[in-house]
């Protein structure tokens, strides 16, 4: 039986610049953010969301996640 744990939450944000387009070396001024969070709902099993946007301004996908956890 899975052991249901305390809810646990994880806020996520990750910034960083683009340097590679289809397979080219390529850079630029914008900045690329992922900001979202996660939920350990039990002991091996994770759940999340998180937005991917341009430059704090301009989302440009919505990423949904499950995760099993082998550890």
């Amino acid at each position: 039986m899975k052991k249901l744990i305390p809810l646990t939450l994880l806020l996520l944000q990750i910034a960083g610049y683009e340097m590679l387009n289809n397979g080219k070396f390529h850079f630029s001024n914008d900045m690329h953010q992922r900001i979202g969070l996660r939920f350990y709902l039990y002991n091996h099993i994770i759940a999340g969301i998180a937005i991917k946007a341009n430059n704090f301004s301009r989302a440009d996908y919505i990423e949904w996640s499950l995760v099993y956890s082998l550890n």
